[in-house]
C-alpha cells in the first residue's frame, strides 16, 4: 500500500516537471495526495470490515451446525420419549387386565369354595400377583396318607375348572406338614416328612394334569415341615400347618 502510494506521488511530480506538461498547485497536489490516502485508508477499512464478516457468517455457520445437530438431538429425544411412553401405556394396559383377570380368578375361587371357606378347610389369599389356595390336610388326606379322598377329588376337580383357563399364570403345588416325627409303621414307606409332603404334592399335580391343567404350568415342591404357617405347639396349629398350597405365580 505505501509502495503504491509512492508511486502516485512520483507519478505527479514527473507531471509536474515534465515538459509540456500541466503545471498543477503544490495546494492541489497535496489534496489530491490526502484524498489518495483517505480512499486508501478507507478501502483498507472495508476490507478489515469484510474480513469481519466473513469470519462473522463462519461463525454463524458453525452456530447454525451446531443448532441443527441440537435440533436433531431434540427430535430423536422426542421420538425416544415418545415410544417409552407407548410402551409405558402398554404396559399399564397390561398390568391393568392382568389384575383384572387375577381379581376375576380369585372371586371365583372365592365363590365356588365358600363352603370349605367357610369351614376353615381352604384359604385364599392374593399378594404381588401371587394367588394361593391352602387346603388343609383334613379335606384332601387321611393322616400319613398321599391317596386323595373322595372329597378331595371333588374340590381339587372344581379348582381345576377354575385355573386350567387362567393364562399366563405358573401353578405351582406345595407339600406341608406339621413337626411331628414319621411314625414307624409309615417310615418304610415314607422315611421323613419330606417324602410325604412330596408324595402329595406330586399326587396332587398328578390330578390336576388329568383334569386338564397344562402340564408345563405345573410343579411340585415339598418343604416337610419347614415352612409352617402357625404354631406347632398346638392341635390347631399343627392342623393348618398340614397343607396342601396351590399357588398361581407370574411367569419367568
Amino acid at each position: 500500500m505505501g509502495v503504491h502510494r509512492g508511486m502516485v506521488a512520483l507519478g505527479m511530480a514527473l507531471m509536474l516537471l515534465a515538459p509540456g506538461g500541466c503545471m498543477v498547485s503544490k495546494g492541489r497536489f497535496d489534496m489530491q495526495l490526502e484524498r489518495t490516502t483517505t480512499l486508501e485508508e478507507e478501502n483498507a477499512a472495508l476490507l478489515d470490515e469484510i474480513a469481519a464478516l466473513q469470519q462473522r457468517s463462519t461463525d454463524l455457520a458453525s452456530e447454525n451446525i451446531a443448532l441443527t445437530e441440537e435440533v436433531e438431538s431434540l427430535k430423536r429425544q422426542s421420538f425416544t420419549l415418545e415410544t417409552e411412553k407407548e410402551r409405558l401405556a402398554a404396559e399399564r394396559q397390561l398390568l391393568q387386565q392382568t389384575i383384572a383377570a387375577e381379581r376375576q380368578t380369585y372371586d371365583t375361587l372365592l365363590e365356588e369354595m365358600k363352603g370349605e371357606v367357610a369351614k376353615g378347610q381352604i384359604t385364599i389369599s392374593e399378594l404381588k400377583g401371587r394367588l394361593t389356595l391352602n387346603m388343609v390336610e383334613e379335606i384332601l388326606f387321611d393322616s400319613g396318607q398321599a391317596v386323595i379322598k373322595p372329597a378331595g377329588l371333588d374340590v381339587l376337580t372344581r379348582v381345576a375348572q377354575i385355573i386350567k383357563d387362567v393364562k399366563d399364570k405358573g401353578i405351582l403345588v406345595e407339600g406341608h406338614t406339621d413337626n411331628v416325627p414319621i411314625g414307624p409303621a409309615l417310615a418304610r414307606i415314607y422315611p421323613t416328612n419330606w417324602e410325604l409332603s412330596a408324595a402329595r404334592a406330586v399326587t396332587v399335580t398328578r390330578f390336576l394334569e388329568q383334569q386338564g391343567v397344562e402340564p408345563g404350568r405345573l410343579c411340585a415342591a415339598a418343604y416337610g415341615e419347614h415352612r409352617p404357617v402357625a404354631d406347632n405347639a398346638t392341635p390347631e396349629g399343627k392342623a393348618r400347618n398340614r397343607r396342601i398350597a396351590i399357588i398361581l405365580t407370574p411367569p419367568d
